[in-house]
């Protein structure tokens, strides 16, 4: 069951900023305690596109080749000598993380923020740890989850952002009935509405820079959820002469004046890691309210 059966296969690797070759690699039969899997889906997330685009995301630079991508699924292709809990054939998930499981944050649960975590298709080590753009991934047992045949491989992989969502709703503690405000429409702010009206907030407003994504958050109903009640398009800069301070007061008030309401917000989630957002999330939330910031900005 340890034996791939496929001795190598195709990885797509980035070099560079854009630079990616296809390339035939080894097909490494899993360790002991891991799963392979052959990958049926995945998700090119934000800090994909950031890699793809600078050869870096943030401090971390692209150093070794690296294959991309950590959103994913597929189906067991062979299993470790300790795994018990799958067998080829199965239909999974993947959590990316590996943390060192010895920490406090592991020991008390909140492994997410271990200070040893180490991230796939990440260059946040060198060697890096390779990603799921290739056609056959090993990944530890103990982060691979099963997927429910009523599940698309493509649904699935959107399960490791969904749980961003549902963390950043989870540690807000909203109550059914609060009104809420997302800034930001990408996969994670999209996400963060959905599992916010699931949850019962009784007004959800999206706030975006640009006008296609907002179309997209506003028009968007899959499963018959709607994930936006409002929306609000931000300007890319304030006016001439006009400080930032004065720029985010101005938005925040016209935003509301927009919106008709004179209530701020019980809780913002903050999606984008702009700085410019960040100040709006908190000039809009009301006396007592909260800020999620989600959003991974620059240092």
């Amino acid at each position: 069951m340890g034996e791939s059966d496929t001795p190598n296969h195709n990885a797509i690797v980035l070099y560079g900023a854009k630079y990616l070759r296809i390339e035939k690699r080894q097909t490494q039969n899993p360790e002991a305690d891991e799963v392979q899997i052959r990958i049926r889906g995945t998700g090119i997330c934000g800090t994909d596109l950031h890699y793809y685009s600078q050869g870096r995301n943030g401090m971390f630079i692209v150093k070794t080749p690296l294959v991309l991508g950590h959103e994913a699924s597929g189906v067991v292709s062979a299993v470790g000598s300790n795994v018990t809990k799958f067998q080829p054939g199965d239909r999974v998930a993947i959590e990316p993380q590996r943390p060192c499981g010895k920490c406090r944050e592991c020991l008390g649960g909140r492994y997410n923020i271990c200070t040893d975590l180490e991230f796939t298709g990440s260059a946040s080590r060198d060697p890096p740890i390779q990603g799921t753009l290739q056609e056959y991934y090993n990944h530890p047992a103990a982060f691979v989850h099963h997927l429910p045949e009523s599940l698309s491989f493509v649904e699935g992989a959107l399960i490791e952002p969904l749980s961003v969502a549902l963390h950043a709703v989870r540690r807000s503690k909203l109550i059914a009935g609060q009104n809420v405000l997302i800034l930001g429409a990408g996969t994670i702010g999209l996400l963060c509405a959905a599992v916010c009206k699931a949850t019962g907030a009784s007004d959800v407003t999206i706030v975006v820079v640009d006008q296609t994504r907002l179309d997209f958050a506003t028009s968007q109903a899959p499963r018959g959820i709607q994930v936006a009640d409002k929306s609000f398009l931000i300007p890319f800069s304030g006016q001439e002469g006009e400080s930032k301070a004065d720029f985010v007061s101005r938005l925040s008030l016209e935003m509301l004046d927009s919106l008709k309401t004179n209530r701020r917000f019980d809780i913002a989630f903050e999606c984008t890691g702009v700085e410019t957002c960040v100040n709006i999330a908190i000039h809009s939330a009301a006396p007592g309210g909260k800020v999620v910031l989600v959003g991974m900005g620059s240092p």
